[in-house]
């Protein structure tokens, strides 16, 4: 079958049928593959038999590569099932034991499923030990109804989940410390996404710190996307600023769906005075692979050359831009890069990112404002992507 005709299948069977890289951009969904076959490395091979490079590694978690060695850890965990059992195996324990060892707020360890699970369990025991509602908040933290119900175009929320939350740009600490005297003696929590497109300033971060202490408030970072790309112990260990709680993603597991919570053991208790329970929260062979993913982290030097490499993408691309007079610069931390198309003459930001996405794929790589790099990202992709992004930006510069 073809790409278009799983395309046809899935639009009559799924809500939600267009990849997420695709999603806001309509003008390129007949341009690129929506499906895939294999995938090794960063490679991945559509239907036609065409490989593509993905800059993207599913947002971040694949942080090794696709089919990278650690990988086979998960044979272990899959002869057993891929849910709980009616015991635990101890490859859960051994996972928590690395990731208390590695993440300077950790004392415990409470394992879920995907970021959104982490960040909700996370403010529940802040509000449980706090006795409070409000939650003062940098950054995204996923679906939650305690995050989302007070966006104004966001619908389906009761009109008393409305009124907790509230957001502040990061490192506005004028704007911050205005936040905190506006509720004064009812904010649970503040918690944080530590660096995401802009990178925070190290005061903003101390006084996240100073503020939440101030105000008996729990310290949050949201490290779903920072903990084990920015550094082995995330955002905390890179800035030297440690939270009372950090949410954790799936890049423990090389992209294997897993999440969690670690943090000050009186804080983490707070849950047994709650509710938290699913049942893929003890998933065997997750924990294998998480296992084998930390210890290779531990023991080798990737994330210095993951960083690297991401370095290496940040300036061929903004060298492409200034070459061809093009305002576009890739932005954030070099393990996680947003590509920003600022206006240029008469090209808004998508027209130029749809010119800009219509030419990688023209070279052999999937179309994404956002750069992960991963450590089999090898020298020839990177060679492959500099000449992608320097034929895109002359094919803005040609519309100009």
């Amino acid at each position: 079958m073809t790409d278009a005709e799983w395309r046809a299948r899935a639009e009559r069977v799924l809500l939600r049928p267009v990849p997420p890289l695709l999603r806001e951009r309509p003008e390129l969904w007949s341009r690129c593959p929506w499906y895939f076959t294999d995938a090794s490395g960063v490679r991945l091979r559509a239907i036609d038999g065409r490989e593509y490079i993905d800059l993207e590694m599913g947002r971040g978690p694949n942080i090794l590569g696709y089919k990278h060695p650690i990988t086979e850890a998960a044979r272990t965990g899959f002869q057993f099932g891929t849910a709980r059992t009616a015991l635990y195996h101890p490859a859960e324990v051994e996972l928590a034991e690395i990731l208390v060892d590695v993440i300077p707020c950790a004392e415990n360890v409470l394992f879920a499923k995907n970021g959104s699970d982490a960040t909700t369990v996370a403010v529940r025991m802040a509000r449980v030990a706090t006795g409070r509602d409000a939650i003062l908040s940098s950054g995204y933290h996923g679906f939650g109804d305690w995050c989302v119900a007070d966006s104004e175009d966001v619908l389906g929320f009761p009109s008393g989940c409305k009124g907790f939350f509230k957001n502040i740009a990061l490192n506005d600490l004028d704007g911050l410390r205005a936040a905190f005297e506006m509720h004064r003696g009812r904010v649970a929590a503040l918690i944080v996404e530590p660096a995401h497109r802009v990178v925070p300033v190290l005061s903003f971060l101390e006084a996240c710190r100073a503020l939440a202490d101030e105000h008996g408030a729990v310290l949050i970072f949201d490290e779903v996307v920072t903990a084990f790309r920015l550094a082995l112990g995330g955002a905390q260990e890179f800035f030297g600023v440690v939270p009372d709680l950090a949410c954790l993603g799936k890049a423990m597991a090389n992209g294997m769906s897993v999440s969690g919570v670690a943090g000050r053991r009186d804080l983490m208790l707070a849950i047994e005075g709650s509710f938290f329970s699913m049942t893929f929260g003890h998933d065997n062979p997750v924990f294998a692979v998480g296992k084998a993913c930390l210890t290779y982290l531990c023991e080798t030097g990737a994330l210095v050359s993951i960083a690297a490499k991401g370095e290496q993408l940040r300036q061929a691309f903004d060298a492409a831009a200034r070459k061809n007079g093009l305002p576009a610069r890739a932005i954030g931390i070099a393990p996680r890069l947003d590509l920003e198309f600022p206006e240029a003459g008469r090209l808004n930001p998508n027209t130029q990112f749809c010119l800009f996405g219509e030419t990688l794929l023209e070279h052999g790589i999937l179309p994404t404002a956002n750069i992960f790099a991963c450590e089999m990202l090898g020298d020839q992709d990177i060679v492959q992507a500099s000449a992608a992004f320097e034929a895109g930006m002359e094919r803005i510069a040609q519309q100009l």
